[in-house]
């Protein structure tokens, strides 16, 4: 991961947190004359709440967290250390960031002039510390948010992008994507489809036969477990497991899931990065292939790419990659290739599947060498915020955001006592950050771990009550099923640490919040009590409780983090 220290992330839009440093000398910009184009995306000016500006005859672009990924940039500020800016580690192609960028538009028509503002805090620009008071085309603020001149120093020279003006088609800026390996041949043109079925229910027997009389061979312990179907005999379908064995299932145990897939690909390696505690594997297997996850531990992460053949670049892997400890490459048959990736204990993954390639990103639990939570990156989401105050108590009015807040900024001190490093979506009352903004705001700094904190009402229903620890791993999601052991395991480390400290009632559960379905980091949401039940709520009212439960959450993150030496 990312060990970004106290950094409070200015992707700033997008992420819903304002941030407004002190700003000093006005200075009057305009609204662009001519056409601006973006990667591709032409702006629009007129109702854009954030236009590009022109300031000295440059053009300005705000960094936003759409804007600044458009152009392949990061962007963060903390309070201590001022604003960074700097290229991604990978920046995607044209289609793909065209595909993610939304524009930010507004009902009032934009001004042709403003005034805006000089920064006063640090700026860095790729590792290089900027002095904005000497420049001649210093950074500016504007409706609250930082403003990047595109001046062919910076654009060119720093970030080299393609960079043109002319009088025909204004400005054009276009990043140029990370180069990867060319995409591995393609040995058939015609597409297949591909007949799997799913397992609807826990515990299904494979038997030798159609029938019930037959000897069982297996059993498949999870509903959402792909077989690749083979034929068909009266109730019973003919099936091959992942892992190559070929059993037969009953009919009703199973539903059909149909693929249409693209051409059979030969799959091939395009890369391994180690990064620190993160090892990246990039992968091309052909577009409209289907990627399955048959099992996902501690140890272990089992994928099968369908419509595939086993490419010359891509074979056993047995050396030690960072958390990667072996891979083990399987010709499964049927055009179907087995990847099963061995890591290092405790580890997780998440996947990205974009036009053929396939990135797996591998984390370790633990750095080399490390133990317990020094050096960790947690990021604690206080649920609400600002006039959304969540829940509110049926008896003395206490408020899910309150409480949210309370036992997040007890359990912050735990943490950094310990040697975690911390980040907070929100620190106080006032300020409120979108849903959707809260695990971009995650998938941006790449936490240890992500904890959402909040209380729970089921009005007008007073007899519930106790703690929950949601985690969520649906089967449709890659990255989540990848990582279902692990958010599991983190989840039930939380619940039986608040069981212990609050001597109440603990349970897990899953549910599909946003916050964390759209997570691709171990993350889990504390409900820490019903404020519709009058004992939980006036417990929820105190400090003494609310330590307790801080020190609960903290005894299972200790946990999480030291079980696997």
């Amino acid at each position: 991961m990312k060990k970004i220290i106290n950094i409070i992330t200015s992707v700033v839009l997008a992420l819903g947190v304002w941030v407004t440093p002190a700003a000093a000398t006005e200075v009057e910009v305009s609204l662009p004359t001519f056409p601006v184009t973006l990667n591709g995306v032409l702006m629009e000016q007129g109702q854009n709440e954030y236009p590009c500006l022109v300031y000295k005859d440059i053009t300005y672009v705000a960094m936003t967290y759409y804007d600044a990924r458009l152009l392949g940039l990061v962007s963060a500020w903390q309070e201590e250390t001022g604003l960074i800016i700097k290229k991604a580690d990978f920046v995607a192609d044209q289609s793909t960031l065209q595909g993610e960028y939304v524009p930010y538009f507004q009902e009032e028509v934009n001004n042709s002039t403003y005034q805006a503002t000089l920064p006063e805090f640090a700026i860095q620009v790729n590792g290089v510390e900027i002095d904005n008071k000497s420049e001649e085309y210093p950074l500016l603020i504007f409706r609250d948010v930082t403003y990047f001149p595109l001046t062919w120093r910076f654009a060119h020279t720093e970030f080299g992008w393609q960079y043109n003006f002319d009088s025909e088609n204004g400005l054009v800026v276009t990043p140029v994507p990370t180069p990867v390996v060319t995409q591995a041949p393609t040995i058939s043109t015609a597409p297949t489809v591909t007949k799997y079925l799913k397992t609807n229910t826990d515990l299904v027997n494979l038997r030798q036969g159609p029938g019930t009389s037959y000897e069982k061979v297996g059993q498949m312990a999870h509903a959402g477990t792909y077989l690749t179907y083979l034929g068909a005999k009266n109730d019973w379908f003919n099936v091959r497991t992942a892992d190559g064995k070929e059993a037969w299932v009953a009919s009703w145990l199973v539903d059909w899931e149909i693929v249409t897939q693209g051409p059979v690909t030969a799959v091939g390696m395009n890369s391994v990065i180690p990064m620190a505690d993160k090892t990246q594997l990039i992968l091309s297997h052909g577009q409209n292939n289907n990627v399955r996850i048959n099992s996902s531990t501690a140890n272990l992460l089992d994928i099968t790419l369908s419509n595939t053949t086993i490419g010359n670049t891509l074979s056993d892997s047995t050396f030690s990659v960072g958390p990667l400890q072996s891979m083990q490459v399987i010709n499964n048959g049927n055009n179907e290739v087995r990847l099963v990736l061995n890591l290092k204990s405790g580890s997780y993954c998440n996947l990205l599947e974009d036009a053929g390639r396939l990135t797996v990103n591998i984390y370790a639990r633990q750095e080399e060498g490390a133990y317990g939570l020094n050096g960790k990156v947690i990021m604690l989401d206080p649920g609400h915020g600002g006039a959304d105050v969540g829940a509110i108590g049926s008896f003395i009015g206490v408020t899910d955001e309150e409480v949210g807040l309370g036992v997040s900024l007890k359990l912050k001190a735990l943490l950094e006592a310990n040697g975690a490093n911390v980040l907070m979506t929100r620190s106080d009352k006032a300020t409120a950050v979108e849903l959707y903004s809260r695990p971009a705001f995650a998938n941006a700094v790449e936490p240890d771990l992500f904890i959402s904190i909040h209380a729970d009402s089921i009005k007008p229903n007073t007899v519930p009550y106790g703690a929950k620890v949601f985690y969520y791993a649906g089967d449709d999601y890659l990255s989540l099923k990848a990582q279902k052991y692990i958010r599991k395991e983190l989840a039930t480390a939380v619940q039986e640490g608040i069981a212990a400290t609050t001597l109440r009632k603990a349970t897990v559960a899953t549910n599909n919040y946003v916050v964390l379905r759209e997570n691709n980091h171990p993350s889990i949401l504390v409900e820490c009590g019903f404020l519709s039940n009058p004992e939980d709520e006036a417990l929820l009212a105190t400090e003494e409780y609310r330590q307790k439960l801080a020190d609960g959450i903290y005894a299972g993150i200790l946990n999480y983090f030291t079980m696997y030496p």
